[in-house]
């Protein structure tokens, strides 16, 4: 038996519900210290929402969440070293979960002695690697009393520069408030992304990789015997837009941590589906 070829390296059952979260190092980071960090941050991989509900600030009058369990329910993040972040996924037009939503910054200021430096320098990568993350931020860790004086001078909004201390009790609790506030934020984007999406905006056409013959497997022959059997192709293509519509509503809500509401959109979107023909969403 041929060996299952999955579609992106990593992939699991548990794929749907991660955020993706790219980790980068910004100036001089040694690897011992690069290591601590990414130690204290894959702590939280699982964060329960009623850990983080003190952080968390709706965006809207009435949030698309209204299922979401603040006493049981989790939200779950991929934390991606920036080699692996770079490699985009070809399906993250289908897939709301293979895009990066936000970007972390770490800076080890020790090595690091100007804020300027490593704004200029966190900003271009942002810029040229993630300029569709929604969500940036820059961690200053191990400051001096210097670094703290340096960023209330130049007051960078995406710049968080930790309290002076030592020991890694003092950086895990650093670590700690700052990632709860972090998916505190990236839980009001995703509310954002759904209230705010349409059928006009989602990506459809020879450009988005998941209508290609390739992804699909179809063949002119194979689309031509479907539209024998579907609506006609205008009323057929808008209920496959709205379908995909319910597609990346639902990817949203689980990644949001909010299950009931992204299997009801799901079901609509497989409802839909049937009714196009359009079986990557069956």
């Amino acid at each position: 038996m041929a060996d299952l070829v999955l579609l992106e390296p990593g992939t699991s059952v548990f794929s749907g519900g991660e955020v993706r979260v790219a980790i980068l190092p910004v100036g001089d980071v040694p690897r011992h210290a690069m290591d601590a960090y990414m130690g204290c941050i894959n702590q939280y991989r699982h964060i329960p929402l009623s850990s983080m509900r003190a952080h968390y600030r709706e965006s809207a009058p009435k949030t698309p969440f209204g299922n979401l369990d603040w006493e049981k329910g989790f939200m779950h993040f991929r934390f991606l070293h920036l080699d692996e972040a770079r490699k985009k996924s070809r399906t993250c037009d289908l897939h709301r979960q293979r895009q990066v939503v936000a970007v972390l910054g770490v800076v080890h200021c020790p090595w690091t002695p100007s804020l300027h430096g490593a704004h200029a320098e966190f900003s271009k990568m942002c810029s040229l690697l993630f300029p569709e993350a929604p969500i940036q931020r820059c961690l200053l860790a191990n400051p001096t009393t210097d670094h703290v004086h340096q960023s209330r001078e130049s007051n960078y909004e995406s710049m968080i520069v930790f309290q002076p201390g030592g020991g890694i009790r003092h950086l895990e609790h650093e670590f700690s408030f700052w990632l709860h506030d972090l998916a505190a934020q990236i839980l009001a984007e995703l509310e954002h992304c759904v209230l705010s999406a349409s059928p006009l905006g989602m990506p459809m056409g020879p450009a988005c990789y998941a209508d290609s013959p390739e992804f699909t497997c179809s063949s002119p022959a194979m689309e031509d015997v479907a539209r024998r059997f579907t609506l006609d192709e205008d009323e057929a293509h808008e209920k496959k837009r709205w379908g995909r519509l319910m597609k990346t509503k639902g990817d949203l809500c689980l990644m949001a941590g909010s299950c009931q509401d992204a299997f009801d959109h799901y079901r609509t979107c497989s409802d839909l589906a049937r009714i196009s023909t359009h079986t990557i969403n069956l």
